[in-house]
């Protein structure tokens, strides 16, 4: 009977050391936390000057104009493949033309820049 009340004085001493130290941990773990929490914000200030909320509705922000930005380019690449296969190839007027526009100008009383913008325009 004395053993076994030995025992019992033995493992609830091992009880209490054991709790001793696990409070001894997780005290030094929530320092841990504590000083990461700290060095985040810190961070966090540093690269942006904004919270986690606030970059949350930035991404968000930029997404949805990434979205109808993307949108606008597929519009417009499409609206370029239907102009190269129903439109034929355009050519760019040479030298020769150039200047066979001038001509053209001099004679009929319009200036070549205006004709240049008209032949651009196309």
């Amino acid at each position: 009977m004395r053993q076994r009340v030995l025992q019992t004085s033995w493992e609830i001493e091992e009880a209490n050391r054991t709790t001793l130290l696990l409070e001894i941990l997780r005290e030094e773990q929530e320092e841990q936390f504590k000083f990461a929490e700290r060095e985040l914000n810190f961070f966090e200030v540093l690269a942006c000057g904004r919270g986690i909320l606030q970059l949350r509705e930035d991404k968000e922000f930029f997404y949805a104009l990434f979205t109808e930005d993307y949108g606008a380019l597929e519009v417009a690449d499409e609206q370029y493949h239907q102009f190269k296969q129903f439109g034929g190839h355009t050519r760019t007027p040479s030298p020769h033309v150039d200047g066979d526009l001038q001509k053209d100008s001099q004679v009929s009383g319009t200036s070549t820049s205006k004709v240049g913008e008209l032949v651009t325009g196309l």
